[in-house]
């Protein structure tokens, strides 16, 4: 046997103590299984053993004695006043899921989205008719021939109610000219100022004639980025306010008004001049959900010359008109939850005569604003209003628009409105919509006055 040095030795001694605890190993692990562990912590990470509870069995399924109701007595009896009131919308949700379905099984918002823009490459326009409240059923009808590359277009609106308007308009770059011929043969008319009396209504009609040479500019796209446009315009303008209905519901405006019988066949002609700017920055599907709008406009309608004077030169009055808008919306959730605030101002500075036209008056009521009283309840000078709405997700193919108004018309924007003598109309609107696309509006707003139903196909925003 050789010498053992020192390294030889200790390489020994770990040899010998790994075999020694090698031999323990299978003791430590029967004693780590077969002891239970001191406490629940200590426990290892095991997955146990499968409950008998849950094991297969030939036993038969235990079932309750009786059926178990789905909500008890009290339960019910709480959303007894939430069913009743969402009883209504409920059968309107079915019906109109079954209708907008069959809709889009069958394509057709694509074939109308398809076959108007078809229509206008051809130069045939077909429409609702834009003329207002109260004008009864309408349509529109026009033609814009491409062989003249679109550069002039004719339209005509008219209603069951005898109400029309044509346009002739030309155009070639940013540069516009254009006619309007419209007929209003049953305006109605409260008197004037916030005080004025529902019982007093009249009527009266009123026919307008002008010419407009104007130029008409735009930077950018609305709803993909900011939008700023401008335009200006110049062109004679003639007026003219008629007699109204007179029979016993619909009293003329001169036997209700004496003092203002003055106007009846009385022609109006003046040179109007003005410009717009605004900024547009809304955007969102399917409604609009952020953004900004702001407006401004200014018309001053003076005495013409002979040169552009389309009747006569002589005019009773003269005014300047201002106009101010400001609109603004945020948007919550990934189905937007919207708020908006708008705001409007009317301003009309008559000359010393301190005379207008019962057609140029700024007036609240109607689509104008105020949506729960009568159209053209309140007129005078000048008027504001101020809108808050808020619009949420109803179901899949609705949604539901809460808004409050308030305003008054008054005879000086800057110092005649008070907080007393404001206006108040609230409303609801249900509105069916695709995807990209509200499809119209159902409303209801009521005020002091009573109650307004009010419908729409297209053309909400």
């Amino acid at each position: 046997m050789g010498d053992v040095t020192p390294q030889d030795f200790r390489a020994f001694l770990a040899a010998a103590a790994i075999t020694v605890l090698a031999s323990f190993a299978p003791i430590t692990s029967w004693a780590e299984t077969a002891e239970p562990p001191s406490s629940p912590s200590e426990a290892p990470a095991t997955n146990p053993a499968p409950s008998d509870d849950l094991a297969a069995s030939t036993a038969p399924p235990w079932n309750p004695e009786q059926p178990v109701p789905s909500a008890d007595g009290w339960e019910t009896a709480l959303r007894f006043p939430g069913r009743v009131i969402s009883r209504p919308l409920s059968g309107l949700g079915i019906l109109a899921n079954g209708t907008l379905s069959r809709i889009e099984s069958s394509h057709l918002i694509e074939r109308v989205s398809v076959i108007l823009p078809a229509l206008a490459r051809t130069g045939i326009l077909i429409g609702p008719a834009a003329l207002g409240d109260r004008t009864g059923f309408g349509v529109a009808v026009g033609v814009s021939p491409p062989f003249l590359g679109h550069h002039l277009s004719v339209r005509w609106d008219g209603s069951t109610l005898e109400y029309s308007k044509t346009r002739v308009e030309a155009g070639y770059g940013p540069a516009r000219l254009y006619y309007e011929y419209e007929w209003r043969p049953s305006e109605r008319f409260y008197g004037l100022g916030p005080s004025s009396s529902e019982q007093d209504v009249s009527t009266f009609a009123s026919q307008t004639d002008l010419v407009r040479l104007g130029l008409a500019h735009s930077i950018g796209t609305r709803g993909r980025g900011v939008l700023a446009s401008g335009a200006a315009w110049a062109g004679p303008r003639q007026a003219v306010v008629r007699e109204g209905r007179g029979d016993e519901d619909n009293p003329s405006f001169s036997q209700v008004f004496p003092a203002l019988g003055i106007q009846v066949d009385r022609s109006a002609e003046h040179l109007v001049a003005g410009g717009r700017l605004g900024l547009d920055t809304r955007h969102g599907l399917p409604h609009w959900g952020h953004g900004v709008r702001l407006e401004a406009e200014g018309e001053r309608f003076t005495r013409p010359n002979q040169i552009v004077a389309l009747h006569t030169t002589h005019t009773p009055f003269q005014f300047t008109r201002w106009t101010y808008e400001a609109e603004g919306g945020l948007s919550f959730y990934r189905d937007p939850r919207t708020l908006r605030l708008m705001i409007q101002a009317v301003d009309n500075v008559p000359d010393v005569t301190g005379a207008m036209l019962l057609g140029d008056l700024a007036t609240l009521g109607g689509s104008r604003g105020l949506v729960g009283f009568a159209p053209r309840r309140f007129a005078d000078n000048d008027a504001v209003l101020a809108r808050l709405s808020y619009i949420f997700p109803l179901e899949q193919r609705f949604e539901f628009d809460l808004h409050a108004e308030t305003g008054q018309v008054c005879g000086d924007l800057w110092s005649d409105p008070t907080i007393g003598s404001l206006s108040q109309s609230f409303g609801i609107a249900l509105r069916p919509r695709v995807d990209n696309l509200l499809l119209g509006s159902v409303g209801l707003d009521w005020c002091r006055e009573g109650m307004r139903f009010s419908f729409s196909v297209g053309g909400v925003e």
